[in-house]
């Protein structure tokens, strides 16, 4: 379960690395939503309305905060109330973001690694599935 918890923190870490690269692109519709720059922060809005939590635009994923509706950027730890990852409004188990695998230690570091590594897992519950791949049996693992 520990192990399940700390991957799902990778792959939002992940998915947050990945939003580095991006641009905000401002909309080109003046009276519908479009991202706003405020005091340094980037909104995404219609009127007063702000967005919040996950959302597609162009295709791209966004996260904003559920409080101030500021749009979240760089590696960011948000807790998950349940297993899985959501995005949008249907829980997702598995998610393939990038096809890189980082790895944070217990004191929260980013790890460095080269080449293939085996890290031990301790779980809970048996899912017949290690580092994302399926097996017949828990004895094949």
């Amino acid at each position: 379960m520990k192990l399940l918890k700390k991957m799902m923190q990778v792959v939002l870490a992940t998915f947050f690395f990945g939003l580095l690269g991006t641009s905000t692109v401002f909309a080109d519709d003046s009276v519908g939503w479009q991202f706003v720059q405020e005091n340094g922060r980037t909104y995404y809005k219609k009127g007063d309305l702000k967005e919040t939590y996950w959302r597609v635009i162009d295709g791209k994923y966004y996260y904003f905060d559920p409080l101030s509706g500021e749009m979240v950027v760089g590696w960011q730890y948000i807790p998950a109330p349940h297993k899985g990852v959501t995005i949008g409004p249907s829980p997702r188990i598995e998610i393939s973001l990038r096809p890189d695998w980082f790895y944070f230690g217990q004191d929260g570091v980013l790890q460095e690694f080269v080449g293939k590594q085996v890290l031990e897992a301790k779980t809970a519950t048996n899912t017949n599935k290690h580092h994302g791949e399926e097996y017949d049996s828990p004895a094949e693992k």
